[in-house]
C-alpha cells in the first residue's frame, strides 16, 4: 500500500518537474524556426527582378514574336566550402533567362 502510494506521488512529482508538453511545445518551435531557416537557404528571397531587354524598345509588329526574358537578382546567407582551408560567404545570385524568338506565334 506505501509503495503504490509513493510511486503516485513520484509519477505527479515527475510529471510536475518535467513538464512533457511544454517539452514537445519547445521542440515544435524550434523545428518550425530550422524549417523556415532551410527555406530561406534553398528558396531565396528575390531583391529585384525586370525584363531583360530594360530599355530597347521593339518594333510592334515583332513584339508577338519575341518573349523579352528576364533577370532576377536574389538575396543570400550562406557559406560554401572552397577547398579544405577556405570557406566562401555568398550573399547575391543573378538569374538570367534569356530573350527567346519563335517565328510560330502570330
Amino acid at each position: 500500500m506505501y509503495g503504490s502510494v509513493g510511486l503516485a506521488a513520484g509519477a505527479l512529482v515527475s510529471t510536475l518537474l518535467f513538464d512533457p508538453d511544454q517539452k514537445i511545445e519547445s521542440l515544435n518551435q524550434e523545428n518550425q524556426k530550422l524549417k523556415s531557416e532551410l527555406n530561406q537557404i534553398n528558396n531565396p528571397l528575390p531583391e529585384f527582378s525586370s525584363t531583360a531587354f530594360l530599355n530597347s524598345k521593339i518594333p510592334d509588329k515583332y513584339k508577338n514574336l519575341i518573349s523579352p526574358g528576364e533577370w532576377r537578382v536574389y538575396k543570400l546567407d550562406q557559406w560554401v566550402e572552397d577547398g579544405e582551408n577556405r570557406m566562401l560567404h555568398q550573399d547575391k545570385m543573378m538569374e538570367l533567362i534569356p530573350p527567346t524568338f519563335s517565328p510560330t506565334n502570330k
